[in-house]
This record gives C-alpha cells, structure tokens and sequence, in this order.
C-alpha cells in the first residue's frame, strides 16, 4: 500500500497580541467583551479594529480637504490684495505723440570730448 500524497503544509504567519484591561479604567471594553458570543471574539476584535483605521483614513482626508479649503480661500483673496497693492503704485508713461525729452548726457561736452580724444590714442 503505497503512501497517500502528502498535503502541502500551510505556513501561516501569526501574530498574538496580548494587552491588559484595568477594571475602572477599561469597564466598558471588559463588559463588551463579556457580551462577545464565545468563538466571536476575534473575529469582532479584527472587525472593530478595522472599521477604527478605516474610520481614521476618513478623518485624515477630512483634515487634508479642510486644508485645501483654507488654501483656496487665501488664494481666492490674492486678486483684491494684488489690486489694493497695485493702487499704491503710480506709474508715469510718455505721452503719445510728443517726443520724450533727450536724457542728459552723464559727462559734460568738455569731458566728453576728452575721452574722445584718449580713444583715438589708444591702440587696440
């Protein structure tokens, strides 16, 4: 008689996590697990734990749309800032069709005419 084929072993990767409940402090917890059907427990641990981190992911989006919203609040209100800045600012432009006066030259004739004099010296 020849062996049965042997059933691939199933590895499982466990975790036990112990914690202590006070009685005072966790009375609530202790009386809630009191009520838990035996061979519920875990199965309605896991599902209360889940249901906090899925509850958590919802409240941490929540706080990144109020985030959001601020920001656009105090981008919506860049225009009015930018335009009351603006308003301080005066600017001059040239009337048309009259010709701006010459700007002044920075040296005077004399002096100009002896740099002109001092670059036909100089050799290149």
């Amino acid at each position: 008689m020849s062996k049965p084929a042997s059933k691939a072993k199933r590895t499982e990767l466990r975790q036990r996590q112990n914690f202590k409940l006070l009685e005072g402090r966790d009375d609530d917890l202790i009386q809630w697990l009191k009520m838990i059907p035996k061979g519920k427990k875990e199965p309605t641990i896991l599902a209360a734990l889940r249901a906090y981190m899925s509850a958590e992911k919802v409240n941490h989006m929540a706080r990144i749309e109020q985030q959001m919203e601020r920001m656009m609040q105090a981008v919506s209100g860049l225009p009015t800032l930018l335009k009351s800045e603006l308003s301080r600012v005066s600017v001059v432009t040239a009337q048309e069709g009259k010709p701006t006066a010459p700007a002044k030259p920075a040296m005077s004739d004399e002096a100009a005419e002896q740099r002109r004099r001092e670059l036909k010296k100089a050799s290149w």
